[in-house]
């Protein structure tokens, strides 16, 4: 059996073929256009699943959304960054109906969870968080082999907790939320205010993006380093929340920005460490990359019916 695997992201939207083992058979990748009506949106989603299922076997649709989301309703309530044109729109109905096949919902960063959970490096871990770091933070969680949800399945929110209830206004409405401080956007915001103070960084007059921070980083630019270390401190406190509430085997980092690689890894496993994964004397936990990357939201989104 094959399931088409529908992640939409900050900036794009990629479907995939995935077959029972978690393999991708086909992919694509389509812009997200913020001022098209979600039903236009749609409707093209459609079209590109509907031209897989004149050469696969497709048995269903699973769809990974980023935001809270009504899953009785099968709509999006809420997301701080994209999808404002897909509010109060019936995706799971709309898209049935396009397609002629069953199709499940869930928050992107929860199927993303799942995929690790069902078929990365660490699918045999009792409990799993997994992080994504891009447009905004998003988060799953796996306790017991299991994919936790909440009340409504609106739980699970990991990139809107506060580590600084005075600190910044998140787009959520709530102030000091880790998506706040570690998502790329932030990064490049933050770099962008301290290039006033370092007229002489490598970053000057560059059209900025996480890779181009890091690259300066990894150069010793004084400006990049000094965003980095402060992005290393902020994503560190909140995955030591993380270490605390939940106490999980391993924290796995996906999205844009876990690509800086050891440049990111090292100095977090060093703070989380130097702060005693929380609080002195518990179990440690494993930080580590995901190993889906960037197929994890088509993988998951397609587990969803698998």
């Amino acid at each position: 059996m094959n399931v088409v695997g529908i992640d939409v992201g900050g900036t794009s939207i990629k479907i995939g073929v995935v077959n029972q083992k978690g393999r991708i058979l086909k992919k694509v990748s389509v812009a997200i256009n913020p001022k098209e009506p979600g039903l236009t949106a749609l409707s093209r989603l459609a079209k590109t699943i509907n031209s897989f299922k004149k050469t696969y076997h497709v048995k269903g649709v699973g769809i990974g959304v980023p935001g809270i989301l009504d899953l009785s309703r099968g709509e999006v309530l809420f997301s701080s960054t994209t999808l404002n044109s897909w509010h109060s729109i019936n995706i799971v109905k709309t898209l049935t109906n396009l397609t002629h096949l069953k199709v499940v919902l869930n928050n992107d960063a929860n199927v993303a969870t799942l995929a690790e959970a069902h078929f990365g490096k660490y699918k045999n871990k009792e409990t799993l968080i997994l992080l994504t770091l891009g447009t905004g933070v998003g988060g799953g969680i796996i306790s017991r082999r299991k994919l936790f949800m909440g009340n409504k399945g609106q739980g699970a929110e990991l990139g809107h907790i506060s580590i600084d209830i005075h600190g910044r206004r998140c787009g959520c409405g709530r102030h000091g939320c880790l998506e706040a401080y570690a998502s790329a956007t932030a990064l490049i915001n933050d770099t962008k205010k301290i290039l006033k103070k370092y007229p002489n960084s490598l970053l000057k007059n560059k059209k900025l993006n996480g890779k181009i921070i890091w690259d300066a980083y990894r150069k010793k630019d004084l400006a990049a380093s000094i965003v980095i270390r402060n992005y290393i401190y902020y994503l560190g406190e909140g995955i030591l929340n993380y270490c605390i509430i939940f106490r999980p085997d391993v924290i796995l980092l996906t999205g844009g920005i876990a690509n800086a690689g050891n440049l990111l890894l090292k100095p977090l496993r060093e703070y989380v460490k130097k702060n005693h994964d929380g609080i002195s004397g518990t179990a440690p936990v494993l930080l580590d990359f995901a190993s889906l990357k960037y197929d994890s939201g088509i993988i998951g989104a397609a587990s969803l019916v698998l």
